[in-house]
This record gives C-alpha cells, structure tokens and sequence, in this order.
C-alpha cells in the first residue's frame, strides 16, 4: 500500500470515502497512520483535496479588496470569492467524471458537529477572513447573527453543488454546462439574500417551534407561563393569554423547559418561574393562564423554593449586568 506522502494514496482514500463514506472495516486500512478517529482523517483527506480551490479563494478575496480599496466589500463579491471558486471546481468535476462533486454530497451527510469542525480546522484562514469581511459590509448584524449565516451558506454550499451532476446531459455537454452554471448563479442570489435579511428582532431570544398540523412556528421560550398535560396532547398558555393546543407531551416539553426557568409543580403541568403572579394555599397564579395550577402537596415546599432561589439568581444576574 502506498503512503500518505503519495498523492495515489490520497487518490485511494478519497475513493473509499466517496463509495462509502469509509465504514468501520475500511478504516482499518487507514488506522496504521496517525489519525486515531475517522473524522481527523477525512478532515486531512479533505485538506489535502482542497487546498488548490482555498488558495483560488484566497487570491478572489484579495482581488476583490485591491478594487475596492480598502472599503467594506459588496456581499456579491464576499459571496462570489467564496462560492464560484468552489462551483467551477464542482463543474469540472462533473463533466470530466471527477471525484471532487461526489465529495461535496457525501460530506453533506455527514453530522453539524463534523462540518463545524471543517469550516474552522480545514478552512481556518478563509472562515476567519470571510466572517471578517462580512462583519464589515453588515454592521448593523451582531458577529453571533453573521456566523449563525455563514454556518446556513456553508450547508447551502455543500449540498446544492452537492447536487449539480442532475443537470448534467452526457449528450449534450456543453448544454448540461450552462445548466450548471445557472443554477450555481441561483444558489449565489439566494446566499445574497440570507446574507441581506434584516436582522430578526428576537435573535437574541431562545425560540421553541411549535407545530399544528400543517402549521409550523415558533415563540420565545420566555413567554410560555404554563403547559398543561392532555393525554398525548398538552395546551400551553403564553404570558398574553394566547393559548396552543399541540400533540406534544409534557415528558417532551421536559426536554425544552428546563429548571431552575421551568419547573414541574404537579403531574400534568410544568410552569415558568418567572410568570408567577402568587402562590396560594395549594396552587399557584400565572400571566396569562386563567386557571389557577394546582401544585402537589408533596411538592409545595420545593416549589416556593424553586421560585424564590430562581428570583434570587435573576436579581442577582441583573444587578450584577446593570452596575
């Protein structure tokens, strides 16, 4: 078997990835190396097969800046840096039967956590240098709210060249070409317009999607004063009074609301501890519910607790923020 200094090797590497996605038993003929974990050695492995088109980006980059004199860049020309030179190479790859188009689809399936670390440890200088300029053309975006963008392109990337041999006519190559590239064009227009969104007002807030049917949404966790178990069904009360009646049960919302926040004060009904309006006898008064939540005897002393220890930590993150 070759080495890893040979580019064979790598050619032989890069086949048993794309064929399949290098299992358990094909990693043992690549283990006696120094990647002790699949995913560091398909992180090389795409190092290696990259670095020409990283480099192509690169110099777009500088291109893109020496014209615009040292202004904020257009997001058509920090889109266009960093998506045509990636596109032409899927192109290429297409028409003369390459592997580099097959990669790109394969690396799409492969889990979140894996692509992060490819954005940071295969394309650290570039990741770093496009955030930058991104930051610079939308000043009005937080740095948080440009990456979370970034991330959603990268995935875009992957998986719309990802998909571009469908377009390709072996009849008609020059044809099947132009197809190509407009669709790479789409792609580039829809990366604008995410880049170009206005910024959502609760960006900042944490959001729970909720579904009815064939409708689909989401509200600020905040806002959720009570859910209240029904069989597999729960209804859950916002602090405004707006009610939703959800085929998710409260063992699900468990894993949503979480304490010291939400708490569950009896079987069938979890509150949030900031809604509390009073605590009564042997239940509690909440914004927005108009029902009174019954709470377990067993449970009472926890709960006063639980809703004095959590005002407790909010005065005190507040006081601490506001000094």
């Amino acid at each position: 078997m070759t080495t890893p200094e040979d580019d064979t090797w790598w050619d032989e590497a890069t086949e048993a990835y794309i064929s399949n996605g290098i299992p358990q038993r094909v990693w043992k003929r690549f283990s006696q190396w120094k990647w002790k974990r699949r995913d560091d050695f398909i992180l090389a492995m795409v190092a290696n097969r990259v670095a020409d088109m990283e480099k192509a980006r690169g110099r777009a980059l500088d291109e893109a800046l020496e014209r615009s004199r040292g202004e904020p860049l257009t997001i058509e020309a920090i889109v266009d840096a960093r998506l045509l030179p990636v596109a032409e190479q899927a192109v290429e790859s297409i028409l003369t039967q390459g592997a580099f188009q097959k990669g790109l689809a394969r690396l799409f399936s492969e889990s979140g956590e894996f692509k992060r670390r490819m954005l940071h440890e295969v394309f650290p200088e570039s990741t770093a240098r496009f955030l930058h300029e991104l930051e610079r053309a939308l000043p009005s975006l937080c740095a948080e709210e440009v990456e979370e963008r970034f991330w959603m392109s990268h995935g875009s990337i992957l998986g719309s060249l990802g998909m571009l041999d469908k377009y390709h006519d072996e009849s008609q190559p020059t044809k099947g070409e132009q197809a190509m590239w407009m669709q790479v064009h789409l792609l580039r227009d829809a990366m604008c317009g995410l880049f170009y969104a206005p910024s959502r007002s609760d960006f900042h807030q944490v959001m729970v999607h909720l579904r009815d049917g064939s409708r689909q949404w989401q509200i600020p966790r905040e806002s959720i004063s009570t859910v209240r178990a029904d069989g597999d069904y729960t209804q859950l009360w916002q602090q405004d009074g707006t009610s939703h009646y959800l085929r998710r049960t409260l063992k699900q919302w468990e894993e949503i609301l979480l304490p010291p926040q939400f708490l569950r004060v009896h079987r069938g009904v979890i509150v949030n501890m900031e809604h509390i309006l009073e605590t009564l006898h042997d239940s509690l008064k909440l914004k927005g519910d108009p029902e009174p939540v019954s709470v377990s005897r067993r449970r009472m002393g926890e709960v006063e607790s639980a809703h004095e220890a959590y005002h407790t930590l909010e005065q005190g993150w507040m006081g601490k923020h506001q000094s």
